[in-house]
Protein backbone atom coordinates (compact mmCIF):
# COMPACT_ATOMS: atom_id res chain seq x y z
CA UNK A 1 0.00 0.00 0.00
CA UNK A 2 1.25 3.52 -1.10
CA UNK A 3 2.14 5.93 1.59
CA UNK A 4 -0.72 8.79 0.34
CA UNK A 5 -3.13 5.93 0.75
CA UNK A 6 -2.36 4.47 4.32
CA UNK A 7 -1.99 8.47 5.09
CA UNK A 8 -4.82 10.71 6.25
CA UNK A 9 -2.27 13.95 5.35
CA UNK A 10 -3.07 15.93 2.18
CA UNK A 11 -1.32 15.42 -0.63
CA UNK A 12 1.93 17.61 -0.75
CA UNK A 13 2.38 20.08 -3.05
CA UNK A 14 5.56 20.50 -5.69
CA UNK A 15 8.18 22.90 -4.16
CA UNK A 16 10.19 23.10 -7.16
CA UNK A 17 10.10 23.37 -10.93
CA UNK A 18 12.19 20.18 -11.03
CA UNK A 19 9.50 18.96 -9.18
CA UNK A 20 6.59 20.03 -11.99
CA UNK A 21 9.27 18.77 -14.34
CA UNK A 22 9.12 15.19 -12.92
CA UNK A 23 4.85 15.65 -13.13
CA UNK A 24 5.21 17.15 -16.92
CA UNK A 25 7.56 13.55 -17.65
CA UNK A 26 5.21 11.95 -16.31
CA UNK A 27 2.36 13.07 -18.28
CA UNK A 28 4.40 12.59 -21.23
CA UNK A 29 5.12 9.20 -20.18
CA UNK A 30 1.45 8.62 -20.15
CA UNK A 31 0.76 10.29 -23.78
CA UNK A 32 3.26 7.82 -25.42
CA UNK A 33 2.17 5.20 -23.78
CA UNK A 34 1.23 1.48 -25.36
CA UNK A 35 -1.26 0.97 -22.62
CA UNK A 36 -4.51 2.53 -23.54
CA UNK A 37 -6.13 3.47 -20.03
CA UNK A 38 -2.73 5.49 -19.18
CA UNK A 39 -3.20 7.57 -22.68
CA UNK A 40 -6.75 8.18 -22.20
CA UNK A 41 -6.23 8.78 -18.68
CA UNK A 42 -3.40 11.99 -19.42
CA UNK A 43 -5.90 12.72 -22.62
CA UNK A 44 -8.94 13.20 -20.13
CA UNK A 45 -6.83 15.40 -17.59
CA UNK A 46 -5.59 17.82 -20.70
CA UNK A 47 -9.17 18.10 -21.82
CA UNK A 48 -10.39 19.02 -18.91
CA UNK A 49 -7.45 21.19 -17.99
CA UNK A 50 -8.00 24.93 -16.95
CA UNK A 51 -5.00 25.85 -16.56
CA UNK A 52 -1.78 24.87 -18.15
CA UNK A 53 1.80 25.04 -18.23
CA UNK A 54 3.30 25.24 -21.98
CA UNK A 55 6.60 23.41 -22.41
CA UNK A 56 8.22 24.99 -25.71
CA UNK A 57 9.65 21.36 -27.59
CA UNK A 58 11.88 20.68 -30.74
CA UNK A 59 8.45 19.85 -31.66
CA UNK A 60 6.26 22.98 -30.85
CA UNK A 61 4.89 22.96 -27.00
CA UNK A 62 3.07 21.03 -25.00
CA UNK A 63 0.82 21.34 -22.22
CA UNK A 64 0.21 20.15 -18.98
CA UNK A 65 -2.62 20.89 -16.42
CA UNK A 66 -1.73 22.20 -13.27
CA UNK A 67 -4.49 19.96 -11.33
CA UNK A 68 -2.19 17.07 -12.00
CA UNK A 69 1.59 18.64 -12.32
CA UNK A 70 1.29 20.95 -8.87
CA UNK A 71 0.98 17.60 -6.61
CA UNK A 72 4.36 16.42 -5.68
CA UNK A 73 5.40 12.92 -7.51
CA UNK A 74 1.83 12.82 -9.18
CA UNK A 75 0.65 9.44 -11.28
CA UNK A 76 -2.85 8.40 -12.11
CA UNK A 77 -3.36 6.23 -9.30
CA UNK A 78 -2.18 8.92 -6.63
CA UNK A 79 -4.56 11.49 -8.40
CA UNK A 80 -7.24 9.38 -8.47
CA UNK A 81 -7.11 8.50 -5.47
CA UNK A 82 -7.11 12.33 -3.75
CA UNK A 83 -8.98 13.76 -6.83
CA UNK A 84 -12.45 14.23 -5.55
CA UNK A 85 -11.04 14.60 -1.92
CA UNK A 86 -8.32 16.78 -1.66
CA UNK A 87 -6.69 17.71 -5.18
CA UNK A 88 -7.74 21.34 -5.88
CA UNK A 89 -6.83 23.26 -9.27
CA UNK A 90 -6.54 26.50 -7.12
CA UNK A 91 -4.12 25.56 -4.73
CA UNK A 92 -1.83 24.70 -7.47
CA UNK A 93 -2.51 28.34 -9.67
CA UNK A 94 -0.78 30.31 -6.65
CA UNK A 95 1.70 27.99 -6.32
CA UNK A 96 3.08 27.91 -10.02
CA UNK A 97 2.26 31.37 -10.10
CA UNK A 98 5.32 31.78 -7.19
CA UNK A 99 7.44 28.77 -8.77
CA UNK A 100 7.68 30.91 -11.74
CA UNK A 101 7.70 33.86 -10.59
CA UNK A 102 4.82 34.95 -12.98
CA UNK A 103 1.11 34.94 -13.43
CA UNK A 104 -0.36 32.91 -15.96
CA UNK A 105 -1.49 34.41 -19.44
CA UNK A 106 -4.90 34.90 -19.80
CA UNK A 107 -7.86 36.29 -22.20
CA UNK A 108 -7.58 39.80 -21.00
CA UNK A 109 -3.70 39.71 -23.03
CA UNK A 110 -4.75 39.69 -26.22
CA UNK A 111 -3.05 38.45 -29.47
CA UNK A 112 -0.18 36.57 -26.54
CA UNK A 113 -3.12 34.64 -25.14
CA UNK A 114 -4.63 33.76 -28.40
CA UNK A 115 -1.00 32.75 -29.85
CA UNK A 116 -1.51 29.97 -26.95
CA UNK A 117 -4.56 28.88 -27.08
CA UNK A 118 -4.57 28.58 -30.85
CA UNK A 119 -0.88 26.05 -30.49
CA UNK A 120 -3.41 24.80 -27.46
CA UNK A 121 -5.95 23.51 -29.89
CA UNK A 122 -3.74 22.21 -32.41
CA UNK A 123 -2.04 20.34 -29.75
CA UNK A 124 -5.19 18.80 -28.48
CA UNK A 125 -5.93 18.19 -32.44
CA UNK A 126 -2.61 16.19 -32.76
CA UNK A 127 -3.75 14.05 -29.68
CA UNK A 128 -7.21 13.73 -31.47
CA UNK A 129 -9.16 15.11 -28.26
CA UNK A 130 -11.43 18.25 -28.46
CA UNK A 131 -11.03 20.16 -24.93
CA UNK A 132 -13.66 21.65 -22.79
CA UNK A 133 -14.91 24.91 -23.60
CA UNK A 134 -13.50 26.94 -21.27
CA UNK A 135 -11.48 30.10 -20.72
CA UNK A 136 -7.67 28.70 -20.27
CA UNK A 137 -4.95 30.36 -18.51
CA UNK A 138 -1.26 29.49 -19.54
CA UNK A 139 2.37 30.07 -18.15
CA UNK A 140 4.69 29.67 -20.27
CA UNK A 141 8.30 27.72 -19.88
CA UNK A 142 11.00 27.70 -22.96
Amino acid sequence: MHDYISSENDPELVETVSELLTNTRTLMIYLMSDDDDLRKYAKDRIKAGFCFLALNTQNGFVFFPSKFIGYKDNSMEKHEYFHNKKMDGTDTTGLINELLSSVHITENDGDCWTQFENQFISFCTELGIVPDNKKRKYWILT
